[in-house]
């Protein structure tokens, strides 16, 4: 019999709070100093690009990691490497030395979301699944407002090494959380299934038509979000509002993002799909908007639609994923998925620069509109079937 008790997934989600809000803020500070000491812009990309970019890449080898192995160990382990690598920037300033502690502790962040977001459907109650997947969402949404919020204060007012020793400590919370959980993190194994291949999980999902247009339309969605975030700055310029027009367009979409997370947990497993393809719809109609708008407050309302609308779908699709696919290869599928999306975002953050210099921030939301409009139609093409009967 299924359990009921919800506190196996608040633990997980404070868990995320916790970490992501420390991370957040280690973000925030690493890229300060990196730029304080060498003034290079190249630098900057360089930290992004291997910490946000290519561990990403390799999730489909963790996800079947996770697969094979305990997932509640491997949280726990990936909470203790990011500790010790934290704590080991402590003293640290030399560019190069932080920048290959950021990329370790990065790339030990990939199996403890892998192999949490293929638990979670052995850890929320019976029917909870959207609740779970919302609330996780919102934590990880309040984590990063948090982190960046006090990230930039704490680094002119305690200097950077407060921050990764807080960082480190917030890394031993959140294993201690992941510790004080005693359910199985996922269903036995027969023993018969041998080593699980990373290639699995792709195939997994390019063989079920639903979860196919889910992985293009997502990408699509990656792209025509993430091309948008680096033409922020020129749009605030554009119209004239300067630094806080840019921060109330990053705090418009934020806030939106966990507004919509919070809405999420009301969808129904029956309104799973319209869900999805309406905030799709959605995305692309605020990307369009502000591609044509003559005024400010019109943008930044389309941007809160666009981000209320994304992680709305987020929590719908999210719990399609799972629902969709079976225990034993979960970590595999989640690994296939987020590969694809993080290989999306490393194309949007190359294309976004040359797009935003050739058409402009207002052209570059247009692009994305565009990019939103063809995964709205590959997500009605691909969800009109009946849907097969979800797996556990």
């Amino acid at each position: 019999m299924r359990q009921t008790d919800r506190s196996p997934v608040r633990r997980l989600a404070l868990a995320r709070l916790v970490s992501t809000a420390g991370t957040g803020a280690a973000d925030i500070a690493a890229a300060y100093l990196i730029y304080r000491r060498t003034h290079s812009a190249y630098w900057l990309s360089a930290l992004f690009l291997l910490t946000f970019g290519v561990t990403g890449l390799l999730s489909p080898l963790f996800g079947a990691f996770a697969d094979r192995h305990d997932r509640r160990r491997i949280m726990i382990a990936s909470d203790l490497i990011g500790a010790a690598c934290f704590a080991a920037l402590i003293p640290i300033r030399a560019p190069g030395a932080m920048l290959a502690l950021l990329f370790v502790a990065s790339l030990a962040a990939v199996p403890f979301w892998t192999a949490s977001g293929a638990a979670i459907p052995n850890l929320a109650p019976e029917g909870q699944l959207a609740w779970a997947n919302s609330l996780l969402s919102m934590s990880g949404w309040t984590g990063r407002l948090t982190g960046f919020g006090l990230g930039g204060a704490l680094v002119a007012f305690t200097g950077a090494g407060w921050i990764f020793a807080i960082d480190a400590t917030s890394f031993l919370f959140s294993a201690g959380l992941v510790i004080s959980v005693h359910l199985p993190f996922g269903l036995p194994r027969s023993g018969e299934e041998g080593s699980p291949k990373a290639r699995e999980g792709f195939r997994f999902v390019l063989a079920d038509r639903e979860l196919t247009a889910i992985l293009i339309a997502w990408a699509l969605m990656y792209l025509a979000v993430n091309i948008t975030t680096v033409a922020n700055v020129p749009l605030a310029q554009d119209f004239h509002a300067g630094s806080f027009g840019y921060g109330m367009l990053e705090a418009m979409y934020a806030g939106g993002s966990l507004v919509g997370a919070f809405l999420g947990r009301w969808i129904r497993e029956s309104w799973q799909r319209r869900s999805l393809i309406g905030g799709t719809v959605a995305i692309a109609a605020g990307q369009a908007i502000v591609g044509i708008s003559p005024w400010f407050l019109l943008v930044l309302a389309a941007v809160l639609l666009s981000a209320i609308a994304d992680s709305f779908g987020g929590v719908a699709g999210t719990s399609m994923i799972q629902l969709r696919t079976a225990d034993a290869i979960r970590g595999r599928v989640m690994g296939a998925l987020g590969a694809t999306f993080m290989g999306a975002n490393v194309v949007a953050f190359l294309l976004a620069g040359p797009l935003t210099t050739a058409v402009g921030a207002k052209g570059v939301y247009a692009a994305g509109g565009a990019a939103a409009a063809v995964a709205c139609v590959v997500l009605v093409v691909g969800l009109r079937s009946e849907r097969a009967t979800p797996v556990q």
